[in-house]
């Protein structure tokens, strides 16, 4: 069966929040919704804060990320919809294609790396590690994150 269908959007609290959601349709985005306090998905409405009262928060590789305070959910479902499309941007663009450096693997060697071999994170940079133990794109030298 289906999911049910996401909840309507709340009514604007304000002609702020209007004109947010105004600001949404010009850029073509869609303001998610939820049935949390809010109305709005990783909304978080905070009424013990002094001025701008709506948390957004998402997540990411199992972590939750601050992205801002907002004055009115509606301020904030839109930059979580603008979030979520430069996001979905990055992730779409094709990385430039990078030649070998001197004495590195060939394509075909390159291409076809074993599980060994595989790409690994190392303070925050990756890197590939190829047969010999060259490393590249984003040379790493020590295993502490310095380069």
């Amino acid at each position: 069966t289906a999911p049910p269908p996401p909840p309507p959007p709340p009514e604007p609290s304000s002609a702020a929040g209007a004109e947010a959601v105004r600001q949404a349709e010009r850029e073509g985005l869609t303001l998610a919704t939820s049935s949390s306090s809010s109305g709005y998905r990783n909304v978080i409405f905070k009424p013990k804060e002094r001025g701008k009262k709506y948390e957004l928060r998402v997540g990411s590789g199992g972590k939750q990320n601050f992205l801002g305070l907002f004055a009115t959910a509606e301020e904030a479902a839109l930059a979580r919809a603008r979030h979520l499309r430069d996001t979905t941007a990055r992730l779409l663009e094709q990385p430039p294609q990078q030649a070998p450096p001197q004495g590195a693997a060939g394509p075909s060697e390159a291409s076809s790396y074993e599980e060994e071999d595989a790409p690994f994170e190392v303070g925050g940079r990756c890197a590939i590690r190829y047969s010999g133990g060259a490393l590249y794109p984003g040379e790493v030298v020590g295993f502490d994150g310095a380069s």
